[in-house]
């Protein structure tokens, strides 16, 4: 039966009183629940959880309840078995979301059942999940490297920058073999990194006879998952002694070019003594000491009181 409004006829015979037509208008409408996805990936990625928005509206005159959806397909895993969206006044509009993981490309169906007065109803609502390499999990990019050794400690430091489009939590960066950690970072804790954040590091390790240290990053997405990144780090143009060396023509001479005793031992200093006032001063000296035995100044002082 088509939508519309019908007149079907009510009769009533009175036998020998007579008969009654009246016509019942009666009205058809077909007009089902509006269910859309509002948002969901193009592409799902097998084994990570995606989010799902699905919308259902009432567009009938009046109101509809026990808005029931349920989740199902081949290949699919979800975290919600079914959501209750209740009762739908017409005209009005409902949002719910589910959390679902594809193992492989299907489609997801969604039952959506419920009553219009006591008639249960049922509509279904596909969502096509092709599957394939959608690059929007946490992706760590390591860059500034600087390696310094001081004795047999090698420190490596850089930045750790977050290009991917998710966080990455619970970062941490350490050495593996042929590298052993060792204080005072053996494992630097970097933490949360929001997409497009970045933060340093410095870890320190022994590396004796190695031309390369494999730089090891773990972090942990939203769901608690493990992921690892392994970065080959060169120690060959890299390493800088940090450790300082006394130059051969610095102002202290080695014991390689000392002359034994004498002014010599001073080594270069000597030319930084002032020689000449030191000279003119025992001179000075000298020359009061002779005028003084000589008799010279008592001669002068019995002339000046004459």
């Amino acid at each position: 039966m088509q939508d519309g409004t019908y007149f079907p006829i009510f009769y009533i015979d009175f036998t020998s009183a007579g008969s009654m037509r009246y016509p019942i208008p009666v009205r058809v409408d077909d007009t089902g629940i509006v269910s859309s996805v509002v948002d969901a990936p193009s592409t799902f990625s097998p084994g990570t959880k995606d989010t799902v928005t699905l919308s259902v509206g009432n567009a009938r005159d009046n109101a509809i309840s026990s808005v029931t959806i349920i989740p199902h397909g081949e290949g699919i895993v979800t975290t919600q078995s079914a959501l209750f969206v209740g009762t739908l006044l017409p005209d009005e509009e409902k949002q719910v979301t589910f959390d679902i993981t594809v193992t492989k490309s299907t489609e997801i169906l969604f039952d959506i059942t419920y009553r219009n007065g006591p008639n249960e109803h049922r509509s279904t609502l596909t969502l096509p999940a092709p599957t394939g390499d959608r690059k929007v999990a946490a992706e760590l990019v390591v860059n500034s490297i600087e390696v310094t050794q001081a004795g047999t400690t090698v420190t490596i430091s850089g930045d750790v920058t977050n290009a991917g489009l998710q966080d990455a939590k619970s970062v941490m960066v350490t050495v593996g073999s042929p590298a052993q950690p060792v204080d005072p970072n053996p494992v630097y804790v970097i933490g949360a990194l929001e997409p497009d954040d970045f933060s340093s590091f410095e870890v320190t390790c022994n590396a004796a006879g190695a031309t390369s240290v494999p730089l090891l990053i773990e972090y942990r997405d939203q769901d608690g998952m493990v992921s690892k990144e392994t970065i080959q780090i060169s120690l060959r143009n890299q390493i800088q002694s940090s450790s300082s060396e006394i130059p051969q023509n610095s102002g202290m001479p080695s014991a390689l070019n000392r002359r034994p005793g004498g002014i010599g031992m001073f080594g270069s200093g000597v030319s930084k003594v002032p020689v000449v006032p030191i000279i003119a001063v025992i001179g000075i000296c000298i020359a009061g000491i002779v005028i003084w035995r000589k008799g010279y100044i008592n001669r002068i002082r019995d002339r000046f009181r004459k």
